[in-house]
């Protein structure tokens, strides 16, 4: 103890005399004024103050995009108000167990808590680290995909300005960030010069304006002039709604896929569903919240990535167009189902029959 306060640091000795004997030098050099004591709560941080810094880095190297953002911000929400010394494992598994009560999927948790660890790290402190998850938790790799007539439902019932934008997701398999960035600085002579920084591999990708793309580039080039407050005035954005980026609209997006057959609202409790969607919507038999189960927007590069090889585009220009840095991941994306595995069952049944033909007319000949 000292001027009432209890203070605590370790003499680094195994033995009890020679720790006192430290103590008791320590005590004499404190009393002669030769040495001082710092409260080190004046020094301690808050995982608000960790993740601050996180996100300045962030932006410092142009990586602070909407999404880490959000992921910042939710993470702050959950563990803002906390000394950083002072979570623990404890703490993480509970964060875990309460997320999962409010039917957050697994994913969105450990976003969240690598955000937490890459804060930690930054400030060259050491994350504590929660249970690892069961093999049955972390097998929940997507595997939703549109066909034409699913992606033009949902298409159908979303506002107008959104419709060029998800149909060149679609056709393209482009991430949601990647285009809200496209300018029309961009697009020269047929064909889109996207920048390595607007890309979340880093490299820049060329891409010729065809087909369906050169519709959607048309309609956007109709619609490059806006109405402002002091006139009018051209947008630098291909793609934009009066002006501004294009935001996520997740709402937008799951009214629309509900509306169009392709989501619904189930509570995970119970299993009780829903077709409509509404706020912060509870279920009516267990009142616990409901969560958003159908197609998503990332869905788009799944469609994209499968359409392209079953229409014959080689896996290398697959990829360079879907923005895959490896093969194993690209693999991931083209997603087969039923008609597929129908297709190769019959095609291997024609092929064991041919074979046999022929080993029946050798066997003639002879």
């Amino acid at each position: 103890m000292y001027d009432g306060k209890r203070f605590q640091k370790s003499t680094k000795q195994g033995n009890l005399n020679a720790a006192k004997d430290i103590e008791s030098a320590f005590r004499t050099k404190l009393a002669k004024e030769e040495v001082g004591i710092k409260d080190k709560k004046s020094e301690r941080l808050t995982v608000a103050m960790l993740l601050e810094r996180r996100l300045e880095d962030l932006e410092e190297r142009g990586k602070g995009d909407y999404r880490n953002q959000s992921l910042n911000k939710y993470t702050k929400k959950d563990f803002g108000a906390k000394w950083a010394d002072e979570l623990t494992k404890a703490d993480l598994d509970k964060y875990i167990k309460d997320c999962r009560a409010k039917g957050l999927a697994f994913a969105t948790i450990m976003n969240r808590i690598g955000e937490l660890a890459s804060a930690f790290l930054l400030a060259g402190m050491k994350p504590p680290r929660p249970r690892k998850l069961t093999k049955k938790e972390k097998n929940n790799t997507r595997r939703g995909f549109f066909s034409k007539s699913e992606f033009e439902s949902v298409c159908e019932q979303l506002p107008e300005d959104l419709r060029d934008f998800c149909r060149f997701g679609y056709v393209t398999g482009m991430r949601f960030g990647s285009i809200t960035k496209i300018c029309w600085a961009d697009i020269e002579d047929g064909e889109m010069n996207l920048p390595a920084e607007d890309q979340k591999t880093y490299e820049e990708l060329k891409l010729p304006i065809e087909g369906e793309l050169a519709e959607v580039i048309a309609r956007r080039e109709r619609l490059k002039i806006v109405e402002t407050e002091n006139g009018t005035e051209i947008s630098a954005l291909v793609f934009h709604r009066e002006g501004k980026p294009v935001l996520p609209f997740r709402r937008t997006w799951i009214k629309a896929c509900i509306a169009a057959g392709q989501g619904r609202m189930l509570c995970p409790f119970c299993s009780q569903e829903s077709i409509e969607y509404v706020a912060e919507q509870k279920c009516s038999h267990c009142r616990k919240p409901m969560t958003y189960e159908g197609r998503l927007f990332h869905d788009f590069r799944r469609s994209a990535a499968r359409d392209m090889i079953r229409a014959g585009v080689a896996q290398t220009v697959a990829m360079a167009i879907t923005g895959h840095k490896t093969v194993s991941m690209f693999q991931r994306y083209n997603i087969s189902d039923t008609s597929d595995l129908r297709d190769a069952l019959r095609k291997t049944a024609l092929h064991r029959e041919a074979g046999q033909r022929k080993v029946r007319s050798i066997a003639a000949q002879r």
